[in-house]
């Protein structure tokens, strides 16, 4: 069996003005998922 744990849900909309993706909203199920994503996903763009 192989599990993983969901941290969240993150809904984004293309803006073709820019060229990129807009972040509409996200849904975590608590505070330490929200943490956890920070710190190993969203910081990745920035490296």
């Amino acid at each position: 069996m192989i599990e993983r744990e969901l941290l969240g849900y993150s809904v984004h909309e293309f803006v073709s003005d820019k060229n990129a993706f807009r972040e509409l909203f996200d849904v975590f199920v608590n505070d330490a998922a929200l943490q956890k994503a920070r710190k190993y996903y969203f910081n990745k763009q920035a490296q």
